[in-house]
């Protein structure tokens, strides 16, 4: 005999909105912790000219990707979690 087991609406719902959630958290820590990363590389005494030159670039990059790019995406991933959440908590009663 094989049993099939369903998983139940809201837990499904539940579990998309956890997603959701830890991805907006995810991609706001990672756009941090990238810039965070070239400011620091970029004071390290002994750096090459070149080097210095690559690590701004990439620092300004990272700085114009993260405010116009990965921070509006992380919000909005979050958003719509707790959006989900809410909906459980108000909308969806059984």
């Amino acid at each position: 005999m094989s049993s099939s087991r369903s998983i139940s609406p809201r837990l499904a719902v539940l579990i998309v909105g956890l997603v959701l959630v830890l991805l907006g958290v995810i991609v706001w820590l990672y756009a941090g912790f990238s810039v965070s990363n070239l400011e620091n590389a970029l004071t390290k005494p002994g750096l090459a000219q070149e080097d210095y030159w690559r690590l701004e670039g990439s620092l300004k990059w990272w700085i114009d990707a993260s405010l116009n790019l990965y921070y509006p995406l992380a919000a909005i991933l979050i958003a719509v979690g707790a959006s989900v959440f809410l909906f459980l908590l108000l909308v969806w009663r059984r």
